[in-house]
């Protein structure tokens, strides 16, 4: 299996070099997010929204510049989002347009894909699905320094349900995610 993700990196890297051209930059980056979504939480309560706060999310990333003049930039992340049910490998392409000196904004697309899990705890059954979940992603980013940033996030989930949970008195309701708002820091060489 290492073999396989060793594998997976190197050809990662090669496309982007090959993709974007000189400079190319690649680096880590880790956030800390806010989950928003819906589950079943009791019998009586199998609507509830709530927003929950996790720090576990990391990537690798690999960016280069597709205009020099207009400062575009082409970025593509693979990482690790773990949110309890929520949890599984994303995979990201995005486009920065620097607008001040080091103020960019930050458009993408990521797709979430859901480890498959099952729960049984206080007469509740969790499943969460193993399927993709699309997302659309709209943010800011702050320079630090030359190779550390900072950015903010939001992304926003075009496909919501990624789960089911049920009772024994035969409730059923979907687990849905509806959007995540990411802190991140970040390191580039």
């Amino acid at each position: 299996m290492r073999a396989k993700s060793r594998n997976i990196v190197i050809l990662l890297i090669f496309v982007a070099s090959i993709s974007f051209g000189q400079p190319f930059h690649f680096g880590i980056k880790l956030d800390a997010f806010a989950l928003h979504t819906e589950k079943l939480e009791t019998v009586t309560n199998y609507v509830n929204k709530y927003t929950v706060f996790f720090p576990r999310a990391g990537y690798l990333f690999f960016k280069g510049s597709l205009n020099k003049i207009a400062k575009i930039d082409a970025i593509l992340r693979v990482g690790y989002l773990d949110a309890n049910d929520y949890s599984g490998f994303e995979l990201g392409m995005f486009l920065d347009k620097y607008i001040f000196n080091k103020v960019y904004l930050l458009l993408g697309f990521t797709v979430h894909f859901n480890r498959q899990m099952e729960n049984n705890q206080y007469n509740r059954y969790d499943i969460s699905h193993s399927k993709p979940i699309n997302l659309l992603n709209a943010g800011i980013g702050y320079d630090l320094t030359a190779h550390f940033f900072f950015e903010l996030n939001l992304d926003y989930a075009l496909n919501n349900e990624y789960g089911f949970s049920h009772f024994n008195t035969n409730i059923e309701k979907p687990k849905n995610v509806y959007n995540i708002i990411r802190l991140g820091l970040g390191y580039k060489i």
